[in-house]
């Protein structure tokens, strides 16, 4: 469970119970999939249940296929939910979040070093976020609207034996 004592946003707890399950399968011609499935159950927001899927090919030796979808769920965090100071608001009625994400991308690899790109896409309802109408206004943590974003990820990394360099690149 969670659970907060203090003396701005008081006493609360969350009780939750989750079951999670993923199958793997390595498969003939360098093919590997995976099936995932996480139940919550939440005593404030009901149950939630989560898939994801995903599959990757290794198409040669240093390159890669891959795609992959998965359903998200996020609680609304106690700050979000109770917190008060002169300038913002917490707002105790906040429901979840929700999203379905989608993704591919290739990775090549050679001599230590892996390249990789992936496009993706997710749609989100119910986002929360800290708005005011206006200025004089409080911020109130709102469920604001429901987004999709779509963007792409490229990736450069150098692995050695005790060292690792990355730059990554996102653009939505």
């Amino acid at each position: 469970g969670d659970w907060i004592a203090s003396s701005n946003l008081k006493d609360h707890r969350f009780v939750r119970t989750s079951v999670f399950g993923e199958l793997q399968w390595a498969g003939a011609r360098n093919t590997t999939a995976q099936l995932g499935l996480r139940l919550d159950r939440y005593s404030t927001f009901g149950r939630t249940l989560n898939p994801s899927a995903s599959v990757a090919k290794q198409l040669r030796s240093d390159f890669r296929v891959r795609a992959s979808v998965a359903r998200a769920f996020r609680i609304p965090t106690f700050t979000e939910l109770y917190y008060s100071d002169p300038a913002n608001l917490g707002s105790p009625d906040l429901t979840p979040e929700r999203g379905w994400s989608l993704d591919a991308g290739a990775d090549w690899m050679r001599n230590g070093w892996t390249v990789s790109v992936s496009p993706f896409r997710r749609w989100d309802e119910n986002v929360i976020d800290w708005v005011k109408a206006s200025a004089p206004d409080l911020w109130r943590s709102t469920n604001v609207r429901d987004v999709t974003s779509t963007g792409f990820e490229a990736s450069i990394s150098r692995f050695w034996a005790s060292a690792r360099l990355r730059a990554v690149w996102v653009s939505h």
